[in-house]
Order: structure tokens, then sequence, then C-alpha cells
């Protein structure tokens, strides 16, 4: 191209490029057009990841098919920093997002976790700011960030599987067959998940620590090798992005419910809510006519009685409307 670039790896980088963008565009449709009504919180938010991981293949392959040392060089590697610094801190959120069940077992978070997952972005937003500028200073300090994530997503995860299964064993025991097919279902989910950060969080860490720093404190690398690391990492990086956003696409996942699990004092209830209920009937229309529904509370039930909460509607027969002016009368 008449300068010093580096058009090896950029084609690598306009192929993932096309990729993503691909993907970006399925995930929209999905969203907001095929399965509507069954998107969520989310979904939404990680649209948001998708576009800047876009953006920063894009970007990075503009810097690197640009001439070295040029302005316009400057300018790509400045867009790319700028991507890929909004890209982590959006895909580290989602993570944490993930792990404490949002969007799985519920939709809303209470204000102590949005104060945690407030303080993740903002922390690793300036993690990696700062590990742009000066790499071989802060490296240790990236390592530390990537750590203390990869336990709390683990963590948090874990919690949430917990809950899952002890509701799956009140439902088992209960014969509520309606909904343990979306608990197991979301159990699977979440194991899923967390096989998927093992692997996103390990080879974060294995990049840095064995093929940069390792390599750093032995010999210079040039620049086949720092291709190399770029190709392993983006690739690695796609296939677990890829099947997170794949799994927590949206979806119709059968009836859905809340679990309330973690920052809740309140004690989760042992059952999840029931969404439909049948009251039989009878093939005779007269005899049919002839009932009324009463609905009442079971209050004799135990206060730790699994059933407490909910509301029972009985079939009452009525007498015809002769007989009860009559009665009335007398």
């Amino acid at each position: 191209m008449g300068c010093d670039n580096n058009p090896t790896i950029a084609f690598f980088l306009v192929a993932l490029t096309v990729v993503w963008l691909s993907f970006t565009i399925w995930w929209m449709i999905n969203t907001w057009s095929k399965n509507k009504r069954f998107t969520k919180p989310l979904q939404r938010i990680m649209i948001l990841l998708l576009i800047f991981k876009t953006l920063c293949s894009f970007f990075s392959f503009l810097y690197y098919i640009s001439c070295e040392g040029s302005s316009e060089s400057a300018y790509w590697s400045l867009a790319a920093t700028s991507a890929y610094t909004l890209y982590n801190t959006f895909i580290f959120v989602i993570l944490i997002l993930i792990s404490k069940g949002f969007g799985i077992t519920r939709d809303v978070l209470d204000r102590q976790e949005v104060t945690v997952v407030a303080m993740t972005m903002g922390a690793v937003y300036l993690g990696y700011s700062a590990y742009v500028i000066n790499p071989n200073e802060l490296v240790i300090v990236l390592i530390a960030m990537l750590i203390a994530l990869f336990y709390l997503t683990v963590k948090y995860s874990f919690i949430n599987i917990k809950a899952l299964q002890v509701k799956l064993g009140y439902l088992i025991s209960e014969n509520v067959f309606q909904i343990i097919p979306v608990v197991r279902q979301k159990i699977s989910m979440l194991k899923a998940f967390v096989i998927l950060a093992y692997f996103y969080f390990a080879q974060n860490i294995f990049t840095i620590v064995f093929l940069v720093l390792g390599i750093q404190l032995i010999y210079t690398p040039d620049r086949s090798y720092r291709n190399g690391i770029d190709i392993f990492s983006e690739i690695c990086d796609t296939i677990a992005l890829f099947w997170i956003m794949y799994i927590f696409r949206s979806k119709d996942r059968g009836v859905y419910f809340n679990i309330l699990v973690i920052g809740n004092d309140a004690p989760a209830q042992s059952l999840p809510p029931f969404l439909k209920a049948e009251i039989p009937n009878s093939n005779d229309e007269e005899e049919l006519g002839n009932y009324s529904i009463v609905v009442f509370c079971p209050q004799e039930f135990d206060k730790n009685h699994p059933y407490r909460r909910l509301m029972i509607a009985s079939p009452v027969p009525r007498a015809p409307i002769e007989r009860f002016e009559e009665e009335k009368v007398n």
C-alpha cells in the first residue's frame, strides 16, 4: 500500500467485523421484531455490547491498514482504543448482571445491587482506560481486577443455581409440573454460563500473563508475534461472547416468573407463583349454571406452608331463584 502497515491481521479483522455486524443485525431483528414479546431488559442492554464489539473490530481494521505513524493511524488508534474500553466495560457488567440472575430469575435489581453494578462499570472503565495508556506498569492491576470480577461472577452464579435447585425441589415435592421444565431450563442456562465464564476469564488472564507479561520478561516480541496474540485473543473472545449472547437471546422460554434471591431481606417464596388455574366444569350446562365460585384464602394453613399465599377457588351449588325467594318470604 506504499507505506509500512499491517495488512495480515487487517484481513482477519475485516472478516470479524462482518461477522459481528451480521450478528448485531440479527440480534436487533430477533429482539425488536421476531421475539419482541419475549424481550427483557437484559437483551436490550446486550445490543450495546454488540455495537461496541463491531466498532472495535472495524476501527482496529482501519488502524492496521493505515500507514504507521501517520495522522490517520493515530486517529483510528484512538477510536479503536475508545471502542475497546467501552466494549470491555459493557461485557464485564453484563457478566455480573447475568450472574445475579438479571433477565433469568428476575428483571429488577435492588438498590444495593445497582450500586455494585455501577461500581463495577466504573472500575472496569477506569482500569482499561489506564491499562491502554500504560500497559507495562498497570498490567498487574488489570490482572487483579479480572480475578476479582471472575470471583464475583462465579459466586453470584452459583448462588442463583442453588436457589433454583431449591425451587425445583419444592416443585417436584408439590407436584407442580407446569413450571418444572422452565426451572430446569434456567438452571441449565446458568450452568452453561458458568462454563463460558471460566473459559472467557481464563483466556483473558492467560493472554496477559503468559503471552504478554511472560514473554516481555524474556525478549521483545516482533510484529508477527503480536499479531498471533491478537488473533488468538479475538478468536477465544468471539467464541465465548457468541455463545453467551446466543444462550441469553430473546426466546419463548415458557412460563416466566421472578425469584428474588440476592439482596432481599424478606424470605423467599417456597414456590413460584401460579399463573394458570382451572375450575372443574361439567358437561351439563344447566348443572354448570347452577354453581357459583367462592374465592377464599387458606388461613388455616401454617405460615410456613408452601400454599399459604395461594387463593383457592371453590365451586358452590346455588339454589334456584324461586326457592331462594320462597325461603326469604318465610
